[in-house]
């Protein structure tokens, strides 16, 4: 059995602080091998080689968000899991299941270290390529950047960074529903298990139909306009 991951999601607030908090003190009382990272995000968009590491490990455990989320995040970083992890949803279970579901995995013990995630908050896609379909929506919508080509026309995130924070209309516009905001709140964008039937549903909705790709990126670009007029009416009233 390997260590677990343990992903407290301090850059975004999706996981109760009493969930947090529990897993936290009670790992405390428990000394497993086990990486305690401020933010999973981040590491990912960092490609962090522990990633690489981790990922290669028999019976990995993540207490984390949702696994479908997860095992983009490591595609992201340049890693692939192996089947048998096991993902433990902070944002859907109880402190005191995941402690449970913890303490009868008979974990190996071993040091707790700590990640720190710096300053910068890790809102950016990834992409489930067992749903993509390459159709390239998303790296034709975006503005920002985020998305690149490769040699092989396959579409990747590569500038995770560009990326505007609490920004996932990307998202909203993937046909296949492969765009994956791991700290986003709404199912399947956030990394949920999609659901054809609600997201048919969703997609001949009122709302959705009404923001059409076209629609969002003048939205988008309205805001950006908006800022930079912000910017210099500050930078005047400074002088």
């Amino acid at each position: 059995m390997g260590k677990v991951i343990f992903c407290q999601c301090k850059k975004a607030a999706i996981v109760p602080d009493g969930v947090r908090d529990t897993l936290a003190e009670w790992l405390g009382r428990n000394p497993i091998a086990c990486e305690v990272v401020e933010d999973l995000c981040g590491l990912a968009a960092n490609h962090d080689e522990r990633l690489s590491q981790w990922a290669q490990q028999e019976g990995l455990v993540a207490v984390a968000c949702y696994e479908r989320a997860v095992r983009w995040l490591f595609v992201l970083a340049g890693t692939e899991l192996k089947n048998d992890i096991r993902v433990f949803n902070q944002r859907v279970q109880a402190a005191q299941e995941i402690a449970a579901g913890l303490e009868a995995m008979n974990l190996p013990t071993g040091p707790q270290n700590t990640s720190a995630a710096g300053e910068w908050v890790p809102w950016f896609p990834v992409i489930d390529y067992s749903r993509c379909v390459n159709c390239r929506q998303c790296y034709n919508f975006c503005l920002f950047g985020v998305y690149t080509v490769d040699a092989d026309g396959k579409v990747q995130v590569t500038k995770p960074a560009n990326c505007k924070t609490g920004c996932p209309a990307c998202a909203r516009v993937c046909p296949a529903a492969a765009i994956i905001f791991a700290k986003y709140t709404e199912s399947p964008f956030n990394g949920d298990a999609v659901d054809e039937q609600k997201l048919a549903q969703l997609r001949q909705s009122k709302d959705f139909k009404n923001m059409s790709p076209e629609m969002l990126q003048r939205l988008i670009r309205a805001r950006m306009g908006q800022r930079a007029d912000a910017t210099l009416t500050n930078n005047k009233h400074d002088q």
